[in-house]
Protein backbone atom coordinates (compact mmCIF):
# COMPACT_ATOMS: atom_id res chain seq x y z
CA UNK A 1 0.00 0.00 0.00
CA UNK A 2 2.84 2.38 0.79
CA UNK A 3 4.44 1.86 -2.63
CA UNK A 4 1.19 2.09 -4.62
CA UNK A 5 0.03 5.11 -2.60
CA UNK A 6 3.37 6.84 -3.16
CA UNK A 7 3.28 6.23 -6.90
CA UNK A 8 -0.35 7.33 -7.29
CA UNK A 9 0.11 10.52 -5.26
CA UNK A 10 3.30 11.43 -7.09
CA UNK A 11 2.06 10.61 -10.61
CA UNK A 12 -1.67 11.42 -10.42
CA UNK A 13 -1.85 13.69 -7.36
CA UNK A 14 -4.39 11.36 -5.75
CA UNK A 15 -4.96 7.77 -4.69
CA UNK A 16 -7.80 5.50 -5.71
CA UNK A 17 -9.80 6.20 -2.53
CA UNK A 18 -9.28 9.94 -2.83
CA UNK A 19 -10.19 9.82 -6.53
CA UNK A 20 -13.55 8.27 -5.65
CA UNK A 21 -14.26 11.23 -3.35
CA UNK A 22 -12.78 13.70 -5.88
CA UNK A 23 -9.90 14.77 -3.65
CA UNK A 24 -6.38 15.87 -4.58
CA UNK A 25 -3.17 16.19 -2.59
CA UNK A 26 -1.31 19.50 -2.86
CA UNK A 27 1.81 20.93 -1.31
CA UNK A 28 2.01 24.49 0.04
CA UNK A 29 2.65 25.78 -3.49
CA UNK A 30 -0.47 24.19 -4.98
CA UNK A 31 1.42 21.42 -6.79
CA UNK A 32 1.22 17.65 -6.58
CA UNK A 33 3.76 16.38 -4.07
CA UNK A 34 7.06 15.11 -5.46
CA UNK A 35 8.11 11.48 -5.18
CA UNK A 36 10.08 11.89 -1.92
CA UNK A 37 7.29 13.87 -0.25
CA UNK A 38 4.73 11.26 -1.37
CA UNK A 39 6.91 8.48 0.02
CA UNK A 40 7.26 10.35 3.30
CA UNK A 41 3.48 10.92 3.49
CA UNK A 42 2.75 7.25 2.90
CA UNK A 43 5.28 6.02 5.45
CA UNK A 44 3.81 8.43 8.00
CA UNK A 45 0.35 6.92 7.40
CA UNK A 46 1.50 4.23 9.81
CA UNK A 47 1.71 6.90 12.52
CA UNK A 48 -1.99 7.62 11.90
CA UNK A 49 -2.71 4.17 13.27
CA UNK A 50 -1.34 5.22 16.67
CA UNK A 51 -4.45 5.41 18.80
CA UNK A 52 -4.74 7.52 21.95
CA UNK A 53 -7.30 6.48 24.54
CA UNK A 54 -8.80 9.19 26.79
CA UNK A 55 -10.93 8.50 29.85
CA UNK A 56 -14.09 10.59 30.06
CA UNK A 57 -15.25 11.37 33.57
CA UNK A 58 -18.47 13.39 33.77
CA UNK A 59 -18.71 16.17 36.34
CA UNK A 60 -20.90 15.54 39.38
CA UNK A 61 -23.47 17.99 37.98
CA UNK A 62 -24.02 15.77 34.92
CA UNK A 63 -26.48 13.20 36.12
CA UNK A 64 -27.09 10.21 33.93
CA UNK A 65 -23.70 10.32 32.20
CA UNK A 66 -21.63 7.29 33.04
CA UNK A 67 -18.36 8.32 31.40
CA UNK A 68 -16.23 5.97 29.39
CA UNK A 69 -13.26 5.92 27.08
CA UNK A 70 -12.82 8.03 23.96
CA UNK A 71 -10.67 6.80 21.08
CA UNK A 72 -8.65 9.46 19.24
CA UNK A 73 -6.91 8.65 15.99
CA UNK A 74 -4.11 10.98 14.90
CA UNK A 75 -5.45 11.42 11.38
CA UNK A 76 -3.71 13.84 9.07
CA UNK A 77 -0.48 13.73 11.06
CA UNK A 78 1.28 12.97 7.78
CA UNK A 79 -0.18 16.14 6.23
CA UNK A 80 1.01 18.28 9.12
CA UNK A 81 4.55 16.92 9.00
CA UNK A 82 4.86 16.96 5.19
CA UNK A 83 3.03 20.29 4.78
CA UNK A 84 0.54 18.86 2.32
CA UNK A 85 -3.19 19.39 2.03
CA UNK A 86 -6.12 17.30 0.83
CA UNK A 87 -8.53 19.44 -1.19
CA UNK A 88 -11.60 18.96 -3.36
CA UNK A 89 -10.82 18.76 -7.08
CA UNK A 90 -13.40 21.46 -7.87
CA UNK A 91 -11.46 23.94 -5.66
CA UNK A 92 -8.11 23.49 -7.48
CA UNK A 93 -8.52 26.48 -9.81
CA UNK A 94 -9.60 28.76 -6.98
CA UNK A 95 -6.67 27.65 -4.79
CA UNK A 96 -4.13 28.14 -7.57
CA UNK A 97 -5.54 31.61 -8.37
CA UNK A 98 -5.25 32.62 -4.71
CA UNK A 99 -1.68 31.32 -4.57
CA UNK A 100 -0.81 33.25 -7.74
CA UNK A 101 -2.22 36.44 -6.19
CA UNK A 102 -0.16 35.85 -3.03
CA UNK A 103 2.98 35.30 -5.12
CA UNK A 104 2.36 38.56 -7.01
CA UNK A 105 1.97 40.45 -3.72
CA UNK A 106 5.14 38.89 -2.35
CA UNK A 107 7.08 39.81 -5.53
CA UNK A 108 6.23 43.53 -5.15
Amino acid sequence: MIISGTFCEWYFGTTLGKKIFKLKILDDNGNQPGFIKSLQRNILVLANLWVVFTDINPSPAQTGNTGGTQVNFRMHLNNKICKTHIVKENKLIEIRELLAQENKKAAH
